[in-house]
């Protein structure tokens, strides 16, 4: 039998079980505090993407490449 793992919400400071939150690279947080960013600008996104526009895309992979080849 699997232990259950509590954690609270870093912003509403709720307790709930870590398989349920979600991390954004420094806190935890909950479903309903949990705002996915964009990865390259890091406004909130409002739909289940990684980032908020194509020209946004285009500058993270293009950082991404050009820094593999430095």
């Amino acid at each position: 039998m699997s232990e259950e793992i509590l954690e609270f919400c870093d912003d509403c400071g709720k307790e709930f079980n870590v398989n349920d939150l979600s991390e954004d690279g420094v806190h935890f947080l909950c479903k309903d505090c949990f705002v996915p960013l964009c990865k390259q600008c890091e406004n909130p996104l409002d739909k289940n993407t990684d980032f908020c526009s194509h020209d946004c895309y285009k500058k993270y992979w293009s950082e991404i490449i050009g820094d593999e080849y430095k």
